[in-house]
């Protein structure tokens, strides 16, 4: 039960409903390329992209561990990513 200044008011507490917008495939490997291309950080000229149903699979070459973790966690943050296949193979590139 709400309250309303101290006093118990009828019905139940309202609630706020903020529109989303589900982003498509398309529009998230739009977003994880340029992600990973802007990191200074990272060399994403061998990575390789593919999307299916929000997730991310990255395929290609890099060249150290880090730089392959690096890649999945920017690609965990990019908005409408709901998994990441990580098959990135370390080696020089």
């Amino acid at each position: 039960m709400a309250e309303q200044h101290g006093h118990p008011t009828s019905g139940p507490e309202p609630v706020e409903i903020t529109p989303t917008i589900k982003p498509t495939d398309a529009d998230i490997q739009l977003a994880v390329v340029h992600t990973l291309f802007a990191d200074p950080w990272l060399d994403a000229s061998s990575i390789q992209i593919s999307v299916n149903q929000g997730i991310v699979t990255l395929r290609g070459l890099v060249d150290a561990f880090d730089q392959r973790q690096r890649a999945e966690d920017l690609v965990n943050r990019v908005y409408g990513v709901r998994g990441v296949r990580n098959i990135l193979r370390v080696g020089a590139t």
